[in-house]
């Protein structure tokens, strides 16, 4: 994935309102060619899919101070996805390989939002807003009341609240995914899906130990409807898809809920360094037509962020050097996954001739194993009369750990079982210069 911001502005109309524009572009794609070996050792394609997103973007925000407790602001984004997807499928008993799904399409959506920040007092902030978003391929809309509150307590201590209703639109492919009906005939039941809802509470408390020292605590519940789930009463809800796409009858008949803890303590830069270290326990959970609560795909249950740096100034004899030290440590649950259908011995027990191959009655049950990753970056900087000169090295995954992620079925593996994992070590060497 790419993003570039084509163009950014600040229009300043006085000292109480200005007007900030922005223009923008992101372009993503995947490209799988899987291959599997026959009966008759003859290679063929088994699987084939192209899959391209160009999304452009713009956004208009007016920022207006009514005087010095009062803060309104109102804007408008626009976004336009042109999606371009084809898969083809053909399994070692096909004659002909079988077209998925093939469009090229576009969907847009509009956003408008209106803010409004009142300080009580001193100690008392209130943000009240009502936001809007309309799918232009099906005109579905919603209207989002958001509320936030602020209490300074103390000098050091801070009280916060919010609560929010957030929709988001379904990814492109889902809208135009082509399904047989049971004659046989096929069509695009999706066009006219609605927008996915919740309902966002959040609590927390902020704890100023020193000038650069906070400890924040914050408690978070997220009660989520009209979520696309598969119309033939199976596990499949759209939340959980990763970078495997299914294409079937989608209805906006599922819920969920997400809750959780976090906690951080954040040191921020000051004496040449820097640290964070940040813990969150949660839940994801949704339900489908068949009525079953099950985890979400990505229900890893908790997740620790540990990170650091230390910078060391003035080096050299002309005192214009600068090396920057920073090192990042991720622990997290494993995410939970569709397994392959197995025997009483553990191996891989799939039907290839009638697709039987996950077992479904243990969706999202269980997870593979937890993962972690360590990464440290190096920056050596120099100062001239007319530029800076920057050297940087990061290395991702230094331990080269390759945690398993999901399972997937592998005749040539053990047991029949294969894997995909995390990326491996990754260094990256950059030079920069600065004018």
């Amino acid at each position: 994935m790419y993003g570039i911001v084509i163009y950014h502005d600040v229009y300043g109309f006085n000292n109480s309102n200005f007007l900030e524009t922005r223009i923008g572009f992101s372009a993503d794609g995947v490209e799988d060619d899987i291959t599997q070996e026959s009966a008759a050792f003859e290679r063929r394609n088994s699987f084939v899919a192209d899959l391209n997103n160009l999304t452009y973007r713009a956004q208009v925000d007016y920022h207006h101070k009514l005087d010095s407790r009062n803060k309104i602001q109102v804007g408008t984004y626009y976004g336009n996805t042109s999606t371009k997807n084809r898969q083809v499928m053909q399994d070692a008993s096909d004659e002909f390989p079988i077209q998925m799904i093939d469009f090229d399409e576009s969907i847009g959506m509009l956003r408008n939002y209106v803010s409004w920040k009142h300080r009580i007092n001193n100690e008392f902030t209130l943000v009240t807003g009502l936001h809007n978003t309309n799918v232009l391929l099906n005109n579905k809309s919603t209207i989002e009341p958001r509320l936030s509150a602020s209490w300074a307590a103390t000098d050091r201590s801070t009280f916060s609240f919010g609560y929010g209703m957030h929709s988001a639109m379904e990814r492109v492919h889902h809208y135009f995914a082509e399904v047989p009906d049971i004659e046989g005939n096929v069509h695009q039941p999706n066009k006219d899906l609605d927008l996915l809802k919740a309902h966002h509470f959040v609590a927390g408390y902020t704890r100023n130990l020193r000038p650069d020292l906070q400890a924040r605590v914050e408690v978070y519940y997220q009660n989520l409807y009209d979520l696309p789930v598969a119309a033939d009463s199976s596990y499949f809800a759209t939340i959980n898809e990763d970078l495997e796409f299914e294409y079937t009858d989608l209805v906006n008949e599922g819920t969920g809920r997400n809750y959780g803890v976090e906690v951080s303590l954040q040191k921020f830069f000051s004496n040449n360094h820097y640290f964070m270290v940040n813990g969150t326990w949660f839940q994801s959970r949704y339900t489908a037509l068949d009525d079953i609560e099950r985890s979400t795909r990505f229900e890893g249950n908790y997740l620790v962020n540990i990170l650091g740096g230390k910078e060391f100034t003035q080096l050299g004899k002309k005192k214009n050097k600068t090396l920057t030290l920073n090192t990042r440590l991720f622990i997290g649950g494993g995410k939970k996954i569709l397994p392959v259908l197995r025997d009483n011995q553990g191996n891989a027990a799939v039907n290839l001739e009638n697709r039987e191959v996950f077992d479904v009655s243990n969706a999202f049950v269980n997870a593979i194993e937890d993962i972690y990753n360590l990464s440290i970056s190096a920056s050596y900087k120099w100062e001239k009369s007319k530029a800076t000169y920057e050297l940087l090295l990061n290395i991702d995954n230094i331990t080269n750990n390759k945690g398993r992620l999901t399972e997937f079925y592998d005749a040539n593996a053990a047991k029949g079982i294969g894997y995909t994992t995390q990326f491996g070590l990754l260094p990256n060497l950059m030079y920069r210069i600065y004018f």
